[in-house]
């Protein structure tokens, strides 16, 4: 993370956070989906850790994803995550 971010300063880059929702099929075919409103929290949380690493607040961009993908039971766990895209200004 300590890279990323002497990257993102050096080439006075913007940072997009997108957050998305999860689901969990079960065996029994029951759907479990986190809390609402777990990916703005998510996303949020990392905002300030990254701020808190020396990231300026301007240069970061936050959104997430209420709908969560459909679930298959299998690959579920992938769709609990943060994608993280940095845009290079310079």
């Amino acid at each position: 993370v300590t890279r990323l971010l002497a990257y993102a300063r050096a080439a006075d880059a913007k940072i997009s956070l997108v957050s998305r929702q999860g689901v969990s099929k079960l065996s029994d075919g029951r759907l479990v989906a986190e809390a609402p409103g777990t990916a703005r929290r998510r996303a949020e949380k990392l905002a300030g850790i990254l701020t808190g690493l020396g990231a300026a607040p301007d240069a970061i961009s936050v959104r997430w994803l209420d709908e969560p993908a459909p679930a298959d039971g299998v690959e579920d766990w992938r769709e609990r995550r943060i994608d993280l895209e940095l845009r290079p200004q310079k």
